[in-house]
């Protein structure tokens, strides 16, 4: 699938799979609600080509670690939501550190340990939020994880 295809008519790939797309007066998808919707890991290589994707929610999803493949090249994702897809651990975060712009990840639900956070160290952009959790109650030290 080519960027236009992603961000030219439709966005009918993800509305067949569940999925609610936000476009902006250009056209291009700047949001994907996934939420509880039945994507799966291979389906989301297909949001690798959306530039200016800023949100993306996948909570309430069976997706893998594997799928964040598809989101590590997203140079406008800002926030991430990952709520209890519960099959998501320390593997997934290893494809989030070259987000460079992202400012939200919410954690809770998912697998997540302290040594998955530490993956997460070099995002000065989650770094400096570290007065406000990232929404991951079950995590211990992480805050030490990324100092």
């Amino acid at each position: 699938m080519t960027a236009a295809g992603c961000s030219g008519i439709a966005g009918d790939w993800i509305t067949d799979r569940g999925g609610t797309p936000v476009k902006s007066g250009s056209g291009e998808v700047t949001e994907i609600s996934f939420r509880s919707a039945w994507v799966t890991d291979s389906d989301l290589a297909h949001i690798a080509p959306m530039p200016h994707l800023s949100r993306l929610d996948l909570s309430l999803t069976r997706i893998g670690d594997s799928a964040l493949e598809g989101v590590r090249n997203l140079p406008a994702l800002a926030e991430l939501d990952l709520t209890y897809a519960e099959t998501i651990g320390d593997g997934a975060l290893a494809h989030l550190r070259s987000l460079k712009n992202l400012k939200r990840l919410r954690l809770e639900g998912t697998t997540v340990t302290d040594s998955g956070m530490g993956s997460l160290a070099v995002l000065t952009t989650l770094a400096d939020r570290l007065q406000q959790p990232l929404y991951h109650e079950l995590v211990g030290d992480w805050r030490a994880q990324l100092a």
